[in-house]
This record gives structure tokens, sequence and C-alpha cells, in this order.
């Protein structure tokens, strides 16, 4: 058989494959979180996850830890890494905080900070069998290890995730080594995007900033919260089959202010903006919070489940279709 045939050949069986991963599955939502954050206020409780979300007819979920792990023993708490800025520089550490003292360990180089969660994440994946959860576990560009990334793809990841912000990272600073690694195991990144009129991390991690450095590589990303709405980044998107865009958590997109663009209807924006091959379904638990009381800052107003329902008002069946399962799945293989 010709080297093409059989490639292709080859490229169908694993497309039939992730298809029939997902077989009887309606809505799968390809980014949710579980545990507990250190900056956040909601829990990602799995028991109260997967009640809201058969409610809501989503079959399938891919988990991965929350961006600023925690972990509670009694009067111990652990943060597995945290950063401060010290003389200009941002150092990076795993707190124990006890009655009687903080313990901060400087983060090694080769070691992956979050490995505990992601170990949390993988046996919480593995032993539920009420519901179909795929394993995403999390990474930090600046400590990580070829075994750990191996290990990880070994027990079936194909996708990681990247929070900059809560990394302490700058896209553009990142070793190229780093991403080598990630062709040489055909890794999918999910990427958290964000938005700062100001010169600080937040705009460092723009869904622009991330382009740039991705451009350079032969790596599928997913950035999340429809690119913040970034116009240059949406022309690109469009017509690089290398990004998506996730839509979640869309109500408090739309009032949370941390966008390029601030539409009345996000949704709406999000449908005008990207073709319907380039947006996925997420629900971004446990930050699908229904917005911020812009009168008393930081308090939110209640999780919401009502994403699936809305995009009735906005996409015919096909392209529905595409959003809440065929997209993740294509961006999979």
């Amino acid at each position: 058989m010709p080297y093409g045939s059989l490639a292709a050949k080859l490229a169908a069986e694993r497309m039939d494959q992730l298809y029939n991963k997902f077989r009887g599955v309606d809505v799968i939502d390809a980014h949710s979180h579980f545990g507990n954050d250190k900056f956040w206020v909601h829990e990602g409780d799995v028991d109260y996850y997967v009640q809201k979300a058969k409610e809501h007819g989503i079959g399938a979920t891919l988990a991965m830890p929350v961006p600023s792990p925690v972990f509670k023993e009694g009067n111990r708490e652990e943060t597995l890494s945290y950063y401060e800025v010290e003389n200009g520089e941002i150092k990076h550490y795993h707190v124990e905080k006890r009655p009687d003292k903080e313990i901060w360990i400087p983060h090694l180089q080769g070691t992956n900070p979050y490995k505990k969660a992601n170990d949390a994440i993988y046996k919480m994946c593995q032993e539920r069998k009420d519901f179909q959860f795929e394993y995403v576990p999390l990474l930090h560009p600046k400590y990580y290890s070829e075994e750990d990334i191996a290990e990880n793809v070994q027990r079936g990841a194909n996708i990681f995730k990247i929070h900059g912000i809560a990394c302490g990272i700058d896209p553009q600073e990142i070793d190229p080594e780093f991403f080598h690694l990630l062709e040489k195991y055909r890794a999918k990144l999910i990427i958290h995007t964000d938005y700062s009129s100001k010169d600080d991390l937040a705009s460092r991690n723009s869904a622009m900033n991330w382009i740039k450095v991705l451009e350079k590589y032969h790596i599928k990303a997913y950035l999340a919260h429809a690119a913040r709405l970034d116009p240059e980044a949406i022309d690109i998107i469009n017509h690089d089959y290398r990004f998506i865009v996730g839509l979640g958590p869309d109500r408090y997109l739309g009032n949370c202010g941390l966008n390029y663009q601030r539409p009345d209807d996000i949704l709406q924006t999000i449908f005008d903006s990207f073709e319907p091959s380039k947006v996925v379904f997420d629900i971004d638990y446990p930050w699908n919070i229904r917005g911020i009381n812009r009168e008393i800052k930081n308090i939110d107003l209640g999780m919401d489940w009502r994403t699936v329902e809305r995009l009735d008002k906005y996409l015919g069946p096909e392209e529905k279709e595409k959003v809440l399962k065929r997209n993740i799945i294509n961006f999979m293989f």
C-alpha cells in the first residue's frame, strides 16, 4: 500500500476511534476544573458537577485541575504553586501552611509542581463510573520534565492545560524546548487567555501573544474565553487549522469587562466573529457564575448551567452539533 494511502487509512481509523469513544454523547464540556483553588470562592466539586451536567444533557467532560490547586488536610494547607515578585523577578514556590509556621519551598527544574493535582484528577477520571471524564493534566511551562509529559501521555492524555496567570509566566519567555517536547508527543494545549489595558502579566497572556509564540510550532491550541474577542486574533484563528476557541463561561465573560470588546450579547458576538467550526462548548466550572455584582465588587450572582439551552437562539441544528461535540473531537485528532 502506498505511504499516502496507509497514512489516510490510519488517520481514518484514529478518527473513528475518537467518535466511537463519544458514541451516545451529544454534549461534551471541553473545559472544566475540579479541586480547591487558592484564588476562587467556589470549589470544583465533582458530585455537584455530575448532577448538574446530567440535568443539562452534558455526557462527557474534559477534566483538569483548578489553576492554583490547594490541598487541605486537617490544620495543614498546601498550595502547589505560588509566586511572588522579588527584586523584579518572579519566584515560584510550593507553600505549606501549618498552625505554627509557613514553609516556602522553591520549585525545582525538571519537576511538575502540579503533579499531586494531576494525580488526583487522573484518579477521579478512572474511578467515576457514573460519568465520562477525559483526563487533562495541568502543565507549568517553566517547571516540567519529559518524563512527566510522557507519563501523562501514557495515561491517555493528549491535551494539556496551561494557565499563564496562575503560573506567573510570559509566553514570550518560554524556552522553545518546552514546545519541542509537546510537538514530540503530539500534545494539544488548552490555553487560558486574558486581557488588560495595562502592561502586566494579564496583557502578556493575551490570545495574540500566545498565537505569536505558537505559530512557530506544530501544536494545536484551544484558546479559552473566546480569545477575549481580540480582533487581531479572531482573523488568525478563523484561518489557521491549529486554533479554536472556547465560549465559556459566557455569562461571566459577558459582564466581567475583561475583553477587547464589550458587547451586550456575548454569544451573538462570538458566533458573529468566529466560524462555527472554530467554537467549542465549555462550562469552565467552577467559574461558570452568572456574573459580577458591580455594586459589590467581585461578589458573584450564583452558578449558571444553561449555556446549552441558550445556544438554540444562535445556532441551527448542524452548527449546534459542531459546537457541542464535533469541533472538540476534531481538535483531539
